[in-house]
């Protein structure tokens, strides 16, 4: 007995398994001219279809030319682990175009082994694989900073259609300020105010030392390859006083006086100085400058961005001035993600200290058109 197998894409038959996805079973076929061999799962204690094409098989020949597919005398399954087996519907299966309007119903995303049976009764093996996914439109809230705007959004959600009460809170990107004695035998003197509605100031006066700090904590994932985008000043009596931006590793709290110990510099987290974005010494008129930031080199889930001005010399004073802060995801302000107009009032939350700390507002998310990018949690209330 033979079987003529030359005009198939293959061989299919039903397995029952008891190895798992990680034994594999020897499959062979041979003819009087030659055979193919190869392998398939062993898989699960249940029916399942296995389908090899002739190009999952490797060819053996005896005699130089092709083995004969029309005269298939022997098929084996050789397995190496106990278990019981069974094949049932051995096949030859093949393509053929059918014309027809086939309904599938399945609540689930999986691969499907379907058998149709047509008017002409042609029994047609399919391998199907059917993702079903269903959208729905769900009204979501933007939660920010003290303002909320509502936003139309759609979710495709896989495998089948749900209704969900939605929130998306954007995480706020809150600026603080932190004022830091760096020098053990010198106080700092920092004070802060607002000497027009959108700009914010820290000075410091003649006779004291010590630096003062604006940052605030973001994704170190989110951030990377941004650019940040600043419009600031600085107006000092000597002409070697720094004023920098920074990136570090790590998330740094402004009412921790172990992030911003006394009489020593900020200590370090995680990979430390990520990148120093910008730097200017001495007076510097209102400029708005930019640069791309590359946090690539931290380890920490949070960096912080510091904006940071320091007095090291007891007889001058200065001032240093921040009108606006970005994040954008070009050059040049395109793609506007984080917006901060230092518009809010100032919050001192420690003052009459070497360590005063405090903060101003939770920065504006541009307008909401079109898809944007946003440093977000998606909380779904079941």
């Amino acid at each position: 007995m033979s079987i003529d197998l030359s005009s198939s894409e293959g061989i299919a038959f039903y397995w029952w398994g008891s190895g798992g996805s990680d034994q594999n079973i020897d499959f062979e076929m041979w003819s009087p001219t030659g055979g193919w061999v190869g392998k398939f799962p062993d898989g699960p204690a249940r029916f399942r279809w296995v389908f090899l094409r002739w190009s999952d098989l490797t060819a053996v020949d005896f005699d130089g030319s092709r083995p004969d597919r029309s005269n298939i005398t022997g098929i084996f399954w050789t397995y190496h682990t106990d278990g019981v087996r069974r094949i049932n519907y051995i096949v030859g299966w093949r393509k053929q175009d059918v014309y027809c309007h086939a309904i599938i119903r399945q609540p689930t995303s999986v691969d499907l082994y379907a058998h149709v049976e047509l008017i002409r009764s042609i029994e047609l093996y399919a391998h199907a694989i059917i993702r079903h996914i269903a959208s729905v439109n769900l009204p979501a809230t933007f939660e920010v900073g003290q303002d909320s705007a509502d936003l139309p959004a759609k979710f495709e959600v896989a495998q089948y259609s749900v209704d969900l009460p939605a929130k998306f809170v954007v995480a706020q990107f809150q600026f603080s300020i932190r004022e830091h004695k760096v020098y053990a035998a010198w106080n700092p003197a920092w004070s802060y105010t607002k000497p027009s509605a959108s700009i914010l100031r820290g000075t410091s006066t003649t006779g004291e030392l010590g630096s003062s700090i604006f940052f605030f904590v973001v994704s170190r994932e989110w951030l990377h390859d941004k650019y940040l985008r600043i419009t600031w000043k600085g107006d000092y009596t000597i002409n070697t006083w720094g004023t920098q931006v920074y990136i570090y590793d790590g998330a740094y709290d402004r009412s921790s006086d172990v992030d911003f110990p006394s009489g020593s510099n900020i200590p370090n987290k995680g990979n430390g100085l990520l990148q120093t974005l910008l730097t200017h010494l001495g007076d510097f008129g209102s400029v708005t400058e930019e640069g791309q930031i590359d946090t690539s080199g931290g380890i920490e889930p949070l960096v912080t961005v510091f904006i940071k001005s320091n007095d090291a010399w007891s007889g001058q004073s200065g001032f240093y001035e921040v009108d606006m802060v970005e994040i954008n995801s070009g050059p040049g302000g395109i793609g506007t993600l984080y917006h901060e107009p230092f518009k809010a009032a100032i919050n001192m939350e420690r003052t009459g200290t070497t360590g005063d700390y405090g903060y101003i507002s939770e920065g504006e998310l541009p307008q909401a058109a079109g898809s944007r990018e946003l440093f977000a949690k998606f909380v779904v209330n079941p």
